[in-house]
C-alpha cells in the first residue's frame, strides 16, 4: 500500500525530529509522550483485518493524542503526522461500522471449496458458492464505495454461478457426471454382450438394459436440458429402438461393432475431461 509506506516513513521522520522540535515547542506538548501513541500502534492489523485497524486502533491513536490536540497545533512535525494518520490514509470509510476489508473479501473466494463441483454439482452450488457469495456480498456497499471497488468486483465476478456450470444457487442443478454414468454403464452392458455372445444383443436384452438407462437419466433431463454435452450423450439412447428387432447390417463385422462402442465411450469421457478442465478455470 503506498499509504502505508508513506506513513512509516513519516514516522521515522517524527523520531529523528521530535527531539529537535521538542524545545521549540514548550513543556506542555511533550512529543515524547506524543511519539508513544504512535510507537502503540498496531501496523500489522492493517493487512490482517482492516476493520478492527479502522474502528479500533486509529480510534486508540485518537483518544491517544487528544491531550496533545490543542497544545502541540504549532508543532509542525505533530500536525504532519496527525494528518498522515487520517482514515482515508489507510482506506477507511471513518472509525465506525463495516470497512472495505480486502483480506476478508479475498478469503472469501479463497476458502471456496471446489472438491465437490464434478461429483455433486448441487452441493457445491446450492451450498458452497452460495456461501462465498453471502460472504463476500456483505461487503457490497462499503467497497463499491471505496478505492477497492474494481478490485472487489473482480472477485465478484470470479463467483458468478455460470462460471462454474452452476444454474444460479438455489434450485434443481445439472448433475451432467451422473447423468453420463447412467450412458456409460448402458454401454458398458452392451459391450460386455457382445464381446460374450459375439453378436449385438437380441431384442429382450437391448430393452431392458435401454429401458434401465432411460429410468437412471430421468431425474436429470429437466435440469439438463439447456446442456450441449448432455443432448450428445442422449444420442446414445435415442439411437437404439425397441420396436423392432436388432438386426446386425450385412456390411457389418464383430471388429466394426466393437469400434463404434469404443467411440461412445472415448465421447463420453471427453465430456468428463471437459468437466474437469471447466474445475481449473
Amino acid at each position: 500500500m503506498r499509504g502505508l509506506e508513506i506513513t512509516l516513513k513519516i514516522i521515522v521522520l517524527f523520531n529523528f525530529l521530535s527531539v529537535i522540535s521538542g524545545s521549540e515547542s514548550g513543556e506542555a506538548c511533550d512529543l515524547t509522550k506524543v511519539h508513544n501513541c504512535y510507537s502503540n500502534l498496531n501496523m500489522s492489523l492493517l493487512s490482517e483485518n482492516q476493520t478492527a485497524f479502522c474502528n479500533e486502533e486509529l480510534r486508540r491513536l485518537g483518544q491517544c493524542l487528544e491531550p496533545y490536540d490543542t497544545v502541540c497545533q504549532n508543532d509542525s512535525i505533530y500536525r504532519l503526522n496527525v494528518q498522515a494518520f487520517q482514515p482515508s490514509t489507510f482506506q477507511c470509510q471513518g472509525s465506525d461500522g463495516l470497512q472495505c476489508d480486502v483480506k476478508a473479501i479475498r478469503s472469501c473466494v479463497i476458502n471456496l471449496d471446489t472438491s465437490s463441483i464434478v461429483s455433486n454439482v448441487t452441493l457445491f452450488c446450492n451450498f458452497k458458492l452460495k456461501k462465498a457469495l453471502d460472504c463476500i456480498t456483505v461487503y457490497r456497499d462499503v467497497c463499491s464505495s471505496s478505492s477497492y471497488s474494481d478490485l472487489y468486483s473482480s472477485y465478484v465476478s470470479s463467483l458468478q454461478p455460470e462460471k462454474y456450470g452452476c444454474s444460479g444457487t438455489n434450485g434443481e442443478q445439472c448433475e451432467l457426471v451422473t447423468a453420463t454414468q447412467c450412458i456409460l454403464k448402458f454401454n458398458i452392458q452392451r459391450m460386455e454382450h457382445f464381446n460374450d455372445t459375439g453378436s449385438l444383443m437380441n431384442e429382450t436384452a437391448l430393452c431392458q438394459h435401454l429401458k434401465s438407462a432411460e429410468a437412471c437419466v430421468a431425474p436429470y433431463e429437466s435440469a439438463c436440458a439447456a446442456k450441449t454435452s448432455f443432448s450428445s450423450i442422449m444420442k446414445f439412447l435415442k439411437d437404439d429402438r425397441c420396436k423392432e428387432p436388432v438386426i446386425i447390417p450385412t456390411n457389418s463385422s464383430p471388429r466394426l461393432n466393437f469400434g463404434i462402442n469404443m467411440m461412445a465411450l472415448l465421447i463420453i469421457n471427453l465430456c468428463l475431461i471437459s468437466l474437469r478442465n471447466r474445475q481449473r478455470i
